[in-house]
C-alpha cells in the first residue's frame, strides 16, 4: 500500500525542524570552537574573563596617553601664545602719559592697567563714574578709558558728558559690547573719536590710545 501523500503543513513543519536541527547543529559546532577560552583557567578566572581585564587596561592605558599628548600640547601652545603676544607688545606703540581707566569689574580694570603699563604708560583705575568725575575735578589725565555700560551710578556716557563740562578738551576712549545706534550718536555729539566694541584686541587697543593722544 501506498504511502499517503504529505500535506503541506506536515511538509512545512519538516521544514521547520530541519532548519531548527540546522541551526543547533551550528552552534554546537560553534561553541565547541570557542570551549577551551571557557574552561582554560589561570588563577581564578577563565581566559574570556582574563581577555576581558586585559582590553580594559589597554583601553585605560590609551586613555592615558591621549590625555598625556593633549596636556603636552596644551602646554605648548599656550607657550607658544605667550611668547608670541610678548613679542608682539614689544612691537606694539608705547607712551608715557597718564590714563584714567573706569571699568565697574575690578578683574578687567587691572589687567588692562597691567598691559598699559608695560607698554609704559602711568594708569589710574576708576570703579564708578561718581569717583571718575570727582578724580578729574582735582587731577589730571591725558587720557580716559570709559565703559560705557556700567551696574551702578551714571553710565560712561554721562560721566563724559560731566568731565566735558570739567575739562572741555578732554580725550577719550569709550569701551562698550555692542555698537547701539543711540549710544554713537551721543558719543559723536560730545566729540569721542574712538569707540570701541568689547572685547577689543591688545593691538587695536594700543594703536587707539597712540591715534588719541597723538590727534591734532
Amino acid at each position: 500500500m501506498r504511502p499517503p501523500a504529505a500535506s503541506q503543513t506536515d511538509s512545512t513543519l519538516s521544514v521547520d525542524i530541519n532548519g531548527i536541527q540546522s541551526w543547533n547543529s551550528y552552534s554546537e559546532r560553534r561553541e565547541g570552537m570557542f570551549r577551551w577560552l571557557h574552561t582554560f583557567e589561570i588563577g581564578d578566572y577563565n581566559t574570556l574573563e582574563w581577555i576581558g581585564f586585559a582590553g580594559l587596561i589597554i583601553i585605560g592605558i590609551g586613555c592615558v596617553i591621549l590625555l598625556l599628548k593633549r596636556m603636552l600640547s596644551l602646554s605648548v601652545s599656550m607657550d607658544i601664545h605667550r611668547n608670541d603676544g610678548l613679542q608682539n607688545q614689544k612691537a606694539l606703540p608705547t607712551g608715557h602719559e597718564k590714563i584714567l581707566v573706569m571699568d565697574d569689574d575690578n578683574q578687567t580694570a587691572s589687567n588692562l592697567k597691567q598691559i598699559l603699563n608695560n607698554l609704559g604708560y602711568e594708569v589710574v583705575c576708576m570703579e564708578s563714574g561718581e569717583k571718575t568725575v570727582a578724580y578729574l575735578s582735582s587731577n589730571g589725565a591725558d587720557l580716559v578709558i570709559l565703559d560705557v555700560m556700567m551696574e551702578q551710578g551714571i553710565d560712561g556716557i554721562e560721566t563724559y558728558r560731566r568731565i566735558r563740562a570739567l575739562r572741555p578738551i578732554q580725550r577719550a576712549i569709550m569701551l562698550s559690547g555692542s555698537a547701539h545706534p543711540d549710544q554713537v550718536k551721543s558719543l559723536r555729539l560730545l566729540g569721542v573719536e574712538s569707540y570701541l566694541i568689547k572685547p577689543v584686541t591688545l593691538p587695536l587697543l594700543a594703536h587707539a590710545i597712540r591715534a588719541e593722544l597723538d590727534r591734532p
